[in-house]
């Protein structure tokens, strides 16, 4: 994967993060809970804890049928993902 067009995702997600919300919990279809994380009433990602977004990381990125998403980490730990 080209570098540079990596590094341009991941500022991309740390600035969708900036303005992203969480919200409220829900189930998936494996009865886990997850927070959709949120831009203007999009589902832009998800995540597997309510976790303070500032804390968050960017990992590594993953291309989908859906497009490009990062994981998105907490202390090196898998968080959730954000689609960009």
């Amino acid at each position: 994967m080209d570098e540079k067009r990596s590094e341009n995702h991941k500022e991309e997600a740390r600035e969708m993060l900036t303005k992203a919300t969480v919200s409220e919990p829900w189930k998936n279809p494996n009865n886990k809970t997850r927070y959709a994380l949120m831009i203007d009433g999009e589902v832009i990602g998800y995540l597997r804890k309510n976790i303070e977004l500032s804390k968050l990381s960017i990992g590594k990125e993953y291309k989908t049928w859906r497009g490009k998403k990062v994981e998105l980490l907490d202390d090196n730990k898998h968080a959730g993902f954000l689609w960009v």
